[in-house]
């Protein structure tokens, strides 16, 4: 079909209004043809050929190639069927004397972009999709397409950050991505504390977040992205408290709201999770201590909570944990350290289905809390939740806490946990308490209303890991957990394989 110029289609919509005589009788109605259209390498001319696709459900808008459109003002969202060519372009706002705004909003339509590169977006005080925002249901699917350098926007005093600094995907919308890049996305930081209240959450999913969504990704990668830190804390005089919150979590993806995932041939690695606020001054404070700091953000890579999720061929690798922010000073003493948080690689209250790939050099943070309890699961850290895993290689995790390679964890009121893990080799993991390969831990005074077999071991290796603690191999603590094994091999693990 030959391209149309954008001033060609708007003569010729402007042409089609029809006089009916008032006795006519109507046509059955007939399927408008596609409407393909070539944009010129003009930011002025690519608003115009949007607002004017918008109208003409399912166009097709072929930009310049190589072009960079550079952005002073915002794109019209998308609110009608449409597919964006990029021919090598990118869309890139402007950063200099430019208000924020995101590059490219999806709202409830069916939209799809390729080649192309969506970078620069940075959004207004506590929003959600730095680069792309997809609302109302709408359809994002993207096909060699880079993401990168976006940002949600930070928090106001008191309040959490955005989400998603690459890609936010609202409730009932999708996302799929094909041959796609996002990188080095950050979310938005928590606002400072206000009053007695807590300061803000750090924004989730550094690269990508969603609520009640549907995500896949394949042969794509998620690199070098960042939830942002925990709000800080305040000063403060006894009784009143000095109030950091959490670091964002999922430095790579978060998926929440019992949302689906679906990874094929893809990677995750480099990533991190949010870091936890620093407490402000406290004067007065007990045993004139200042304020304690907060905890990191879960999931250097991947935070999924509730719903589904299954990795095939994927790898998760070098993704970190949130450290915990710092103590605030006191009258005598600084305040302690907030802890580091769980799942460097993964850390899952989904449904998840591992098959093949790696899970390899992730960690957690480095400081637990002071009972030991936090910084689980260097590589994957689950709970409330099942986790399969067949064919897969779990290698060179570190955690602060239990669980070097895998931790699961079994609580009494929230749920239970188990696994099934086949045909899998856990090696060279390391446990800054117990389990260097993998830890099972369950929690509350009583479980024996859980069966402590549910987890399984079957053909497969767990050797060559290490824990500070107890039980180098695999690690089972606290009443009323169990594992059945069956032809596996647990054996060279420091200092005892238990």
């Amino acid at each position: 079909m030959k391209a149309k110029s954008v001033s060609t289609l708007l003569a010729a919509t402007a042409a089609a209004v029809l006089t009916v005589p008032a006795v006519a009788v109507a046509a059955p109605p007939t399927a408008a043809a596609a409407t393909e259209v070539s944009v010129p390498c003009d930011p002025a001319r690519l608003s115009d050929a949007i607002r004017t696709a918008d109208t003409h459900p399912d166009t097709t808008l072929t930009l310049a190639k190589d072009c960079t459109y550079r952005l002073t003002v915002p794109l019209p969202t998308i609110t009608a069927n449409m597919t964006i060519n990029g021919s090598g372009a990118t869309l890139a706002r402007e950063d200099r004397g430019t208000p924020t705004f995101r590059v490219l909003h999806d709202d409830g339509a069916a939209v799809a972009l390729s080649d192309l590169t969506v970078t620069g977006g940075r959004i207004e005080a506590g929003a959600n999709g730095g680069g792309i925002l997809v609302s109302g249901g709408g359809a994002l699917t993207l096909t060699r397409v880079l993401v990168k350098w976006n940002f949600a926007g930070p928090g106001i005093p008191g309040a959490a950050g955005g989400s998603g600094g690459g890609i936010y995907i609202g409730p009932g919308g999708s996302l799929t991505a094909t041959d796609t890049r996002v990188l080095e996305n950050r979310s938005g930081a928590g606002g400072v504390q206000v009053g007695a209240n807590l300061a803000g959450h750090g924004g989730d999913g550094g690269g990508i977040a969603m609520d009640a969504g549907t995500l896949t990704l394949v042969r794509s990668t998620v690199s070098g992205n960042h939830a942002e830190y925990g709000g800080p804390g305040d000063a403060a005089t006894a009784p009143a408290a000095s109030l950091p919150n959490e670091g964002g979590n999922g430095g790579g993806i978060a998926a929440r709201q019992a949302s689906r995932t679906t990874l094929l041939h893809s990677t995750i690695c480099n990533n991190t999770a949010g870091g936890g606020g620093w407490a402000g001054p406290l004067k007065g404070g007990p045993g004139g201590y200042g304020g304690n700091g907060a905890r990191g953000g879960r999931g250097g890579g991947l935070e999924l909570e509730s719903g589904s999720a299954q990795l095939t061929e994927t790898s998760v690798c070098l993704n970190v944990a949130g450290d915990g922010g710092a103590g605030g000073p006191g009258d005598l003493h600084w305040g302690f350290a907030g802890g580091s948080n769980d799942g460097g690689g993964i850390d899952s209250t989904a449904n998840l289905v591992i098959t093949g790939g790696t899970i390899s050099g992730n960690r957690t943070g480095t400081n637990p809390t002071q009972d030991s309890d936090g910084a689980d699961g260097g590589g994957i850290r689950f709970t409330r939740s099942a986790l399969t895993i067949t064919g897969a290689t779990i290698s060179g995790n570190q955690s602060a806490g239990d669980g070097g390679g895998v931790s699961q964890s079994t609580y009494r009121n929230g749920g239970e946990a188990h696994f099934a893990i086949t045909s899998t080799t856990i090696t060279g993991n390391g446990s800054g308490h117990n389990g260097g390969g993998i830890s099972i831990r369950g929690y509350g005074p009583r479980l024996d209303r859980f069966d402590p077999d549910d987890s399984t071991l079957t053909t497969s290796t767990v050797t060559g890991n290490s824990a500070a603690g107890d039980c180098g191999g695999i690690s089972l603590t606290r009443n009323g957990v169990g594992l059945q094994r069956d032809h596996d091999t647990v054996a060279r693990n420091h200092p005892d394989d238990c």
